[in-house]
């Protein structure tokens, strides 16, 4: 993918029902991983969608979506810092290359990691469900380790996340103006 062939642009409550659809392809193609069902998301009214624009973009929240020469949006990620004053971790919420592409999952992967660095977050952080062996190993080939903790899923207490982490200091590219966690 050249560099000139997609943006990156803010996620607003303009932009809901682009919102909207990568989110409801993204919960088709996770249906187990999210902490909403696809019938839940589809049900959601325009004055939802724009208030979750909206909420995803608040104070101390990222939401940025990856989008062609054509206005379509190739990805989407969003994350949030919880308590920056106490761990300095920011946390990846959602994270969807749309038709699998690894290269597009790496440029969302940088595009947080950056905003991570700018505000000053030592790590990024992302629960994975543990049954997600692919996703997991292409996490991992993105830098990401696994700090040991695990916890229930919302949408399934059956099932488990693990969390990954990512260091942005110890690889200091928090202090780096292009970010890249691309596998060599």
């Amino acid at each position: 993918m050249e560099q000139n062939d997609f943006r990156f642009a803010a996620v607003s409550e303009d932009e809901w029902r682009e919102l909207r659809g990568v989110w409801l392809d993204m919960s088709a193609a996770q249906p187990s991983d999210d902490v909403e069902t696809i019938e839940d998301a589809s049900g959601l009214t325009q004055s939802q969608w724009r208030a979750r624009a909206k909420a995803l973009t608040g104070l101390d929240c990222f939401a940025e979506a990856l989008i062609d020469a054509g206005g379509r949006w190739l990805g989407f990620v969003c994350g949030y810092f919880d308590d920056l004053a106490r761990d300095r971790h920011a946390f990846v919420s959602h994270l969807y290359a749309r038709h699998g592409d690894l290269e597009t999952e790496a440029l969302l992967l940088e595009r947080v990691a950056a905003w991570a660095g700018l505000h000053g977050a030592e790590a990024v952080v992302v629960g994975i469900g543990e049954d997600r062996h692919d996703l997991l190993a292409r996490f991992e080939d993105h830098g990401f380790r696994r700090s040991g903790v695990r916890r229930r899923l919302d949408v399934d207490p059956s099932r488990f996340e693990v969390e990954l982490v990512f260091d942005l200091a110890a690889s200091a590219l928090a202090a780096q103006p292009h970010v890249s966690l691309r596998s060599a």
